[in-house]
């Protein structure tokens, strides 16, 4: 037999032809493997009913819903519930024979269906599955609608594209009438951006080609898209701006007046960031891994390898990293990229982790231009949206929204793992993750934070800051303002880290 999942079905008759019980099981034949499967046909089992299905798994289509479960013991039938409402209807839609699948059709793209399993055999049905939910779907029709900028020509296809001087402001309008409306830029949702027409403003913005998309609806049942290219042009007579490393933001520098008592900046203080570049996501474990082989192939020692997340891939956060493992791993990673490693020790580059003499005492060059942590005034900075004078975005809870579920992967809503980075709504700087998903490992040294604290954090201590939050934790430890801290040989897997370096490359 070739390897696969087979279904083996007993029907136990009497003399007379009668059935009297039918015992079935599903049997996985691996590859290579003898694999044998006994099925008792004792009293108890021929007269057993089934257990209950689990609840059933759903993936949503255009008008219709695809169901499947998992098989189970002493089952030969299921039969399949189906309702527009959470109340159960008291015939089945359908019973399922030798199967665990099924394709509910006909349905009204935009109505949320509700559906349970029960399981048979000739004993009896079994008490229903779980409800599960689902609701159907038409397709995107992509670059259906028209984009226009107001009293310029059409420029909803990817051909076309208009010029906008950096600093200045476009107004878009989606041309047509429609129920509801959501503006991207890039990919990224722009949050509050829901009427038919958006402003563009590129003060913040950096001159370059940036795709500008809008995704409408005209009901239920149907849902259009149209997306326009946008060049963000130098101002005449002004100097080029520094251009910025592939997936990184620049974040201008600025003078922030403190207010409140959480976080890093406190009333009755007045903290000056200098400008500088953040990683737009968490460090990944395939990024930590490319990185870690060279410097391990070029002099460079780590006591911890790394994890790919918790239970993840190479695209979610590294994990199971020190800020020791981290710092090193920064300056392999700038002297890969032909820039100057940051981290010293008697002005020697840092190169074991293990050195931890070295690492404790390590000096920050922010002058290089290589890889580094961020200070905890850089990460809150960047947390907030980079820019105090919109008070809106600087003021949010967490780092994007006041909605964490919006913004972060925490304690209620990820499952109990990490989740590939960038799968929530970027903060208004284009930064993803910041709450959420992992802790982020920051240079400074723990320490209470007063008006007259160092941009740079605490001279010494014993202890390094986290900032964030992590898919494990409440939503409160999400907060851009919520400080944590622990031992810099500490590697757990709810750590990570993202990277910064100078905003010119």
């Amino acid at each position: 037999m070739a390897a696969g999942d087979y279904y083996y079905s007993f029907r136990l008759n009497n003399s007379a032809g009668n059935t009297l019980a039918v015992v079935s099981e599903i049997v996985q034949i691996r590859a290579r493997l003898s694999s044998e499967k006994t099925i008792a046909l004792t009293e108890a089992n021929l007269n057993a009913l089934p257990a209950a299905p689990a609840a059933p798994l759903i993936e949503a289509g255009d008008g219709q819903l695809t169901v499947s479960w998992t098989a189970v013991a002493m089952a030969s039938d299921y039969e399949v519930y189906y309702s527009g409402s959470d109340t159960q209807p008291a015939t089945p839609w359908q019973t399922i024979h030798n199967m665990t699948t099924a394709t509910i059709s006909s349905l009204t793209n935009g109505t949320t269906y509700y559906v349970w399993i029960k399981a048979k055999n000739n004993a009896g049905t079994s008490e229903s599955s779980p409800v599960a939910s689902e609701t159907p779907q038409s397709p995107f029709v992509e670059n259906s609608i028209t984009i226009a900028l107001a009293s310029q020509t059409d420029v909803n296809l990817p051909s076309q594209s208009t010029d906008i001087v950096q600093g200045e402001s476009g107004t878009f309008q989606v041309t047509g009438s429609y129920t509801s409306h959501q503006w991207y830029l890039d990919g990224s949702t722009i949050n509050g951006a829901t009427t038919s027409s958006y402003t563009l403003n590129t003060a913040l913005m950096l001159v370059g080609l940036y795709e500008l998309s809008v995704v409408v609806t005209t009901d239920a049942t149907e849902r259009l898209s149209g997306s326009c290219y946008v060049n963000v042009s130098e101002p005449v007579g002004t100097p080029a701006a520094p251009s910025v490393p592939e997936g990184f933001v620049a974040l201008s520098g600025a003078m922030v007046t403190g207010s409140g008592s959480s976080g890093v900046f406190i009333s009755g203080s007045t903290v000056t960031v200098a400008s500088f570049a953040m990683a737009k996501y968490e460090t990944t474990y395939e990024l930590w891994y490319e990185v870690r082989v060279w410097a391990e192939a070029n002099g460079y020692t780590f006591v911890n390898q790394g994890r790919n997340g918790y239970q993840g891939t190479t695209n979610h956060p590294v994990t199971m990293v020190s800020w020791r493992d981290i710092i090193v791993w920064c300056n392999a990673y700038s002297e890969k990229e032909n820039r100057q490693p940051v981290y010293t020790y008697n002005g020697v580059v840092i190169r074991s982790s293990s050195d931890t003499t070295a690492c404790d005492n390590a000096m920050m060059d922010k002058s290089k231009s290589g890889f580094r942590l961020p200070t905890e005034v850089e990460w809150e900075f960047a947390a907030r949206g980079g820019n105090p004078s919109d008070t809106t975005n600087w003021s949010y809870t967490y780092a994007g929204s006041n909605t964490v579920g919006d913004v972060a992967w925490y304690g209620s809503n990820s499952e109990s793992n990490t989740h590939p980075v960038g799968t929530k709504v970027a903060n208004s700087a284009g930064l993803s993750d910041m709450s959420g998903n992992v802790w982020e490992w920051c240079w400074d040294w723990y320490d209470s934070v007063s008006s007259s604290t160092p941009t740079d954090g605490a001279s010494a201590g014993s202890i390094r800051v986290l900032r964030g939050g992590d898919w494990g934790n409440v939503a409160s430890n999400a907060d851009v303002s919520y400080r944590y801290s622990l031992d810099p040989y500490s590697a757990n897997d709810d750590f990570g880290f993202r990277v910064v370096c100078p905003p010119s490359s």
